[in-house]
């Protein structure tokens, strides 16, 4: 289930629904902690943050990603991947931001 929430957060963001996208995520988490699945988490908290943004919350967005860090490092590897993903999810963010 928490990977469904993953994906419906991540049409809700592309579709301009940060509060809808927070709800999700927030729904997941507890879930994803309990399983041990650091590159869910990761997706998640990226999801949650670039939602964050589109509210104007800046400085909690900040934040998440910074949180996020160890959990993307662990479960995607290498840099470049982490890189990789934030940008994927940051794009799908700016769709949202767009209409």
């Amino acid at each position: 289930m928490a990977h469904v929430e993953m994906q419906l957060a991540a049409i809700a963001l592309a579709s301009g629904q940060p509060g809808e996208t927070i709800a999700l995520v927030d729904s997941a988490i507890p879930v994803v902690q309990r399983s041990d699945n650091p590159a869910l988490m990761a997706t998640l908290m990226l999801l949650k943050a670039e939602a964050l943004e589109q509210t104007g919350r800046l400085d909690a967005a900040r934040a998440l990603r910074l949180d996020s860090a160890p959990w993307a490092r662990y479960g995607f590897g290498t840099d470049a991947v982490v890189k990789t993903r934030m940008r994927e999810i940051a794009a799908v963010g700016a769709r949202g931001n767009n209409g």
